[in-house]
């Protein structure tokens, strides 16, 4: 019994020895350091990411570029790259950390450029350089078109008056005469003879022109001065060539009325359009624009049974209202039955309806 009991025991301690070959770290583990570990590899590793997988799992691919080796599971069957990534080439670093240091190959100087500079090729250096770049200057345009002729500057004032000449000779009829420092006139009158290059001077003179009005003697004189009036204005020239003075009397505009501008605002207008919008032209002088107080005697074509407007040398319609200036003509401006009409700055207005 006692050597059966033995067996027992014995197979039972086998049976537990064979049973701890396989143990389970998160369950009969405490604080585990692997630093002392000949090699530790806690993901699944190779060239192609499989097919399936499940959340939390881990992969390492191997052919990956360095740095992006590592993949997640983040979703069933759905990996996720890992790595942060680390650039090469023309650029280095990491993503959020990363600095262009050449392009194409070509280094990039680390200066700090100034306002207005570019990137430039420094040969000398070897390397894309901040620079000033200032480019050549480009050809002389077209010269422009000549502007407007300027207004005529003020007339400067009269200069000093030259010394006079001394007398060659002194003629009577022709003939030479002495010289003499005084020249005395007692009578006559003297006319500049440019054309012999002399004076000459003529008659006794001495009785004057006299002067009638209207067959009315006014006086003898030896001038006869014109004097502008109310209107009036006088203008004269000195005619040399033809031996006189020219005078020309014409009249200010301001103060006497021409013909056009006493007959501009009594003037017919004929509108034959067959409408109540009429229109029509003064005969003799087009008006340039509306005044207030211009009359004009209407005649119409289409009687105006309720509103009508009146549109004269195109100068745009205005509408056309009884005596009151509010009033529209309903029926009293008739076809062919023609009324004095006026505008009063703003509508047109029947004379006496």
């Amino acid at each position: 019994m006692r050597h059966w009991r033995a067996i027992v025991v014995a197979i039972w301690v086998f049976g537990i020895a064979g049973g701890q070959t396989l143990v389970d770290l998160r369950t009969q583990s405490k604080s585990v350091d692997f630093s002392a570990a000949n090699t530790t590899k806690p993901f699944k590793a190779g060239t192609v990411l499989p097919a399936t997988c499940t959340v939390s799992e881990g992969f390492f691919q191997t052919n990956a570029p360095a740095g992006l080796n590592l993949y997640g599971c983040t979703a069933l069957n759905s990996w996720t790259l890992l790595s942060a990534g680390v650039f090469g080439g023309d650029v280095t670093g990491t993503p959020n950390t990363n600095t262009v240091g050449r392009l194409q190959g070509r280094t990039v100087s680390a200066a700090a450029p100034g306002s207005g500079q570019s990137l430039a090729w420094n040969s000398s250096t070897s390397s894309w350089t901040p620079q000033t770049i200032a480019g050549a200057q480009g050809p002389q345009g077209v010269p422009g078109p000549t502007g407007a002729t300027g207004p005529t500057g003020p007339t400067g004032s009269q200069g000093v008056a030259g010394t006079n000449g001394a007398i060659a000779r002194i003629q009577n009829s022709g003939a030479n005469l002495p010289v003499e420092p005084t020249l005395n006139f007692t009578g006559g009158g003297c006319t500049d003879n440019p054309g012999s290059s002399r004076t000459d001077c003529t008659g006794s003179g001495g009785a004057g022109l006299t002067v009638a009005l209207n067959g009315t003697t006014q006086g003898t004189q030896a001038t006869l001065n014109f004097n502008a009036g109310t209107g009036i204005i006088q203008s004269c020239t000195n005619n040399v060539g033809a031996s006189r003075v020219d005078c020309t009397p014409s009249f200010n505009t301001a103060l006497i009325p021409t013909h056009d501008t006493l007959h501009a605002n009594e003037s017919y207008c004929s509108s034959s359009n067959g409408t109540t919008s009429y229109t029509c032209a003064m005969p003799s002088k087009a008006l340039t624009t509306y005044t207030p107080g211009q009359t004009f005697l209407l005649n119409v074509d289409a009687t105006c049974s309720s509103s009508c407007s009146l549109n004269v040398d195109t100068l745009g319609a205005k509408s056309i209202k009884k005596k009151d200036g509010v009033t529209d003509p309903a029926g009293v401006l008739v076809a062919g039955q023609a009324q004095f009409v006026w505008f009063d700055g703003t509508v047109i207005r029947l004379m006496y309806f």
